[in-house]
């Protein structure tokens, strides 16, 4: 179900201070795909991955928030345990992958499917969804050592 990314950036945009509210709030992501019972990223997904942080690095001020909602697909493992070991493992290597490339992890929320009983259309992937602000350059929030505006104090 889609549902947790949109909660969790909802619960990122509804944590930030009330003084930044008056920034436009940008959502933007990338769906991540993984071989069948794999969850390593390949290099064009990492790339995917890349494209879309070196836009907010860009753009972004500040970037606030970065939802992780893993899912996996009836097919890749027999019960739900194993289904859902297999959908935390991708999320900790997207999360891993979005630390080392130097998003802050203290905006980092994560989800993985429970329990996924018949095959969706877009299970397979992880979505990877980023709140942020915009419009305000030069940008009053600092950037950290990787490029990316942060709010202040954090």
């Amino acid at each position: 179900m889609r549902t947790p990314v949109t909660f969790l950036i909802l619960i990122a945009a509804l944590s930030v201070p009330a003084g930044s509210l008056a920034f436009e709030k940008l959502t933007n992501g990338v769906d991540l795909s993984f071989a069948p019972g794999s969850a390593q990223l390949t290099t064009a997904e990492r790339v995917k991955l890349v494209r879309l942080l070196e836009m907010i690095k860009e753009k972004w001020c500040p970037l606030e928030g970065v939802g992780v909602s893993s899912h996996v697909d009836a097919t890749e493992a027999a019960d739900a345990p194993a289904r859902a070991a297999l959908a935390k493992k991708r999320a900790d290597e997207v999360v891993s992958e979005l630390k080392a490339f130097g998003v802050p992890s203290h905006i980092l929320y994560a989800e993985s499917d429970k329990h996924v009983a018949r095959p969706l259309p877009w299970t397979g992937i992880v979505e990877v969804e980023a709140v942020g602000g915009s419009y305000q350059m030069p940008c009053p929030s600092p950037q950290n050592e990787h490029g990316f505006h942060v709010p202040v104090g954090h």
